[in-house]
């Protein structure tokens, strides 16, 4: 490391976050945010500026709102019909020249095009834990070429596999296998008929 580029660095204290998608994940980064020094807001398809304060976030009432807010935007959202290209031109045409756009929830919420445009071409920074052309096994070419540009941090997507995380999804089966057994009740379940 160059101890003068390395010094250089902006920080996190007074910057501002954009958490798109203020669910469990997105409310838990909105902590460690703060916990940081750094202002945090938020946009959600529901979420209004009455929940937003009682979350202690900002509301952002437009995506693009929240990318004109935001020195750093991370993404939580669920991938939906809706949130398909959600993340576009328009999107990334709002953002600050030089922010950074952390996605970690899923790779077809962004167009892809668009990004490699705004990184390019606005120095828009990225980490990503997720591509819109990731394999779709445990193997297979990674060919995603916004994974290889100037600006870009990548992993595959198994930042949360770690052993503690397994423990707690198998508690979670536990739970709901009991749950209903108990109520005949299905806690969590997002497509019932």
């Amino acid at each position: 490391w160059n101890k003068v580029e390395y010094g250089k660095a902006r920080g996190l204290a007074g910057r501002t976050l954009g958490i798109a998608g203020l669910g469990a994940i997105g409310r838990e980064v909105a902590v460690r945010g703060r916990a940081f020094g750094m202002r945090v807001a938020a946009w959600s398809p529901s979420l209004t500026a009455e929940r937003a304060g009682a979350a202690g976030v900002e509301w952002a009432a437009t995506l693009d709102a929240l990318a004109r807010l935001s020195d750093v935007v991370s993404v939580h959202l669920a991938l939906a019909k809706e949130t398909r290209g959600l993340f576009g031109a328009a999107f990334f045409d709002a953002m600050r020249p030089g922010a950074f756009f952390v996605n970690t929830s899923r790779g077809e919420t962004v167009n892809a095009a668009a990004l490699k445009v705004a990184i390019a071409e606005k120095g828009i920074r990225a980490g990503l834990d997720v591509f819109d052309l990731e394999p779709s096994g445990g193997s297979g070419a990674f060919e995603d070429e916004v994974g290889r540009m100037p600006g870009v941090v990548g992993t595959h997507h198994v930042g949360a596999s770690t052993e503690q995380a397994q423990n707690a999804i198998a508690a979670e089966v536990v739970r709901i296998v009991a749950s209903y057994k108990a109520t005949s009740d299905v806690p969590n379940a997002v497509n019932l008929c």
